[in-house]
């Protein structure tokens, strides 16, 4: 995925970016988790996700204390992104 995180002129804004990218990849375990049969799948799916939501609260945390509203649950990050369906034989392609 092609991403600007990084190229921020303040830790403000990278934070928030950062804050960001963690609630899209929540809403992309929860989707895979959501279709997955193999619960051993699931459950390591579920761990790595609440990884991220550990993320969001800590970021979040921590923008807070420099005075900034963290963001809430956002839509899925711009730039380009492959999606497969839960048979893995239809692909579809956004920009």
């Amino acid at each position: 995925m092609v991403t600007t995180v990084g190229t921020e002129s303040s830790l403000e804004d990278l934070l928030e970016d950062l804050i960001q990218l963690d609630h899209d990849a929540v809403h992309a375990y929860e989707a895979a988790i959501d279709r997955l049969h193999y619960a051993g799948f699931r459950e390591a799916l579920k761990g790595f996700c609440q990884d991220h939501l550990r993320h969001i609260e800590e970021l979040g945390a921590q923008l807070s204390a420099l005075g900034r509203e963290p963001p809430m649950k956002s839509v899925l990050a711009k730039g380009k992104w492959w999606c497969l369906d839960s048979s893995a034989t239809r692909r579809s392609y956004r920009q």
